[in-house]
């Protein structure tokens, strides 16, 4: 008895000490694939926008999102829409490093946890950058590989760079050379 009083006092400091991050809903247009870039922090971004307590991201067609929340950590709970006018349907989400040889071939899924901080001189200039890829688990290769994701992951970007003006422009110019 003394064994397991020890154990549940264990696992429940555990769960004390675990930091929650807040959940997160992601708007998606519908039939979307590919790369969703998440810009956090950026004065310019979109507004901070909570439904029931959920943080929500309105993802353009872009795939370019900025917005003002600051990235937040801890245990994620995240769930993904694709969004047609009116109408929700949720997106099956995995974890970017999980094995794909065991997802459903035919099925779209949101990749997510794919981010990294980038932090300037001055410290109240410091971005959240997350890559979540819709797709189907064989197509994931391919879209990690994009040349604007590939520019956004070599860093040596200017905070100014993270406007969404400046991405757009980017993403276009890297996307239209040969």
């Amino acid at each position: 008895m003394k064994n397991i009083s020890w154990v549940f006092y264990l696992l429940l400091l555990c769960f004390i000490a675990c930091n929650f991050a807040e959940k997160e809903k992601y708007l998606i247009p519908n039939d979307f694939q590919g790369n969703i870039l998440l810009v956090s922090g950026v004065d310019s971004g979109s507004s901070v926008k909570y439904l029931d307590k959920v943080r929500i991201y309105e993802v353009p067609l872009s795939g370019i999102l900025t917005t003002q929340f600051v990235k937040d950590y801890g245990i994620i709970d995240k769930i993904f829409y694709y969004r047609k006018g009116i109408k929700e349907f949720e997106i099956s989400s995995a974890y970017f490093k999980d094995s794909k040889s065991n997802l459903d071939t035919a099925k779209v899924y949101a990749f997510y946890g794919n981010g990294y901080n980038i932090e300037y001189k001055d410290p109240m200039k410091k971005i959240g950058v997350e890559i979540i890829t819709i797709c189907k688990p064989k197509a994931y290769e391919e879209f990690i590989n994009e040349k604007f994701i590939k520019k956004i992951l070599g860093g040596n970007m200017s905070y100014e760079d993270f406007s969404y003006t400046r991405l757009l422009v980017q993403k276009d110019s890297l996307n239209h050379k040969e």
